[in-house]
């Protein structure tokens, strides 16, 4: 099980776990893209920064 470059965002990275996902049932969330933690969850609030943030903590 070796991940081709070749291969299109979706299939190729995370490989061992995207099969792992498709065994367990999980076959359209197994093709999903890869993306960062923080915007995969959808926890990060696109409009807030760091000065909002510090501001706020005043």
């Amino acid at each position: 099980c070796c991940p081709l470059e070749s291969m299109p965002p979706g299939l190729g990275d995370k490989l061992l776990l995207r099969l792992c996902a498709y065994k367990l049932g999980l076959k359209e969330t197994a093709t999903f893209p890869k993306r960062a933690f923080q915007f995969g969850s959808r926890i990060a609030k696109s409009h807030e920064n760091a000065a909002d943030e510090s501001q706020w903590l005043r």
